[in-house]
């Protein structure tokens, strides 16, 4: 008899652990409004701006769609409406296109990115941006920073192994403009975050390698070579070394839902060149007022 009960407990404890695990990490945005406020870092220099993300659910799941981009500061002073109108490039840094995703929140395709990037041209009224726009490489690499943002507020999320003891550590392989590097990725969950109902996530990714660099230069050299740049140039590219790219997310999220409460975004990019080292850090900063 006592085996029995020790049995059944043992079977009620797996299949708790089992609903835990189910619960914890859940997307369920349903149909639903969200007012992002975004704040960009990036070489000393600030930009802010808010805008609206819809979720609407259709039949593959759902579709994610943003508009009411507002543009407020720059470093820290208030942009005028008068700037806003002379200056419609502002806001090009804050577009995302509208991305349908499956139901646990996983990206199927981005909508009519043709018409993303005709949007973007529009904003930039520049000749050679929208000559760009049209080049492989480029069209290659807009298409990851097209659904960025969704991945730092969801999709990172939708799989990850949250019953790990220890952090969860991965080597994967991303594929950009045609061209393979390894990445390796640590993931730390913290359930209950601060008392709270909601769960901190922290991932860190680098990618510091010989197949990296090799990467970043071929792609570089696709790039100059598209737009006629020097041969001096694209040669130098040779000359590249110690290619390092980390990125920091740090997001506050609801387990039940996976809507984001707070998501901060850090990444560095640092390269050895022949006149020294090059350091850049960018960095973003959302919050989330849900209606």
């Amino acid at each position: 008899m006592q085996k029995i009960k020790f049995l059944a407990m043992a079977y009620f404890l797996i299949l708790t652990n089992l609903a835990v695990s189910e619960e914890q990490l859940s997307f369920n945005w349903k149909n639903s409004e969200v007012v992002v406020s975004e704040k960009m870092t990036k070489n000393g220099s600030s930009i802010t701006a808010q805008y609206l993300i819809s979720s609407s659910q259709n039949k593959s799941g759902y579709l994610i769609s943003q508009t009411n981009i507002n543009v407020m500061t720059f470093n820290g002073q208030t942009i005028s409406e008068e700037t806003k109108r002379q200056s419609p490039h502002l806001s090009a840094a804050f577009l995302i296109p509208n991305i349908n995703v499956d139901q646990k929140g996983n990206i199927i395709e981005v909508v009519d990115f043709d018409g993303y990037l005709s949007q973007l041209a529009s904003l930039i009224p520049n000749p050679q941006y929208a000559e760009a726009l049209k080049a492989p490489q480029m069209i290659s690499l807009m298409k990851v920073k097209s659904i960025e943002r969704w991945c730092y507020w969801v999709c990172n999320w939708v799989d990850l192994d949250i019953q790990s003891d220890s952090p969860l550590i991965e080597t994967t392989n991303i594929e950009i403009a045609g061209l393979k590097y390894p990445q390796v990725t640590k993931t730390e969950y913290h359930s209950q975050y601060g008392g709270s109902k909601n769960a901190r996530i922290v991932q860190s990714t680098i990618a510091s390698n010989e197949q990296f660099k090799e990467s970043i230069q071929q792609l570089s050299k696709k790039m100059l070579s598209e737009f006629d740049q020097k041969q001096q140039r694209i040669d130098d590219m040779d000359k590249l070394d110690n290619v390092k790219q980390s990125i920091l997310t740090i997001a506050l999220v609801d387990p039940s839902t996976l809507k984001p409460v707070t998501v901060s975004v850090e990444t560095s990019t640092s390269v050895d060149t022949p006149t020294g080292v090059t350091k850049q850090v960018e960095k973003k900063e959302f919050s989330f007022n849900w209606k």
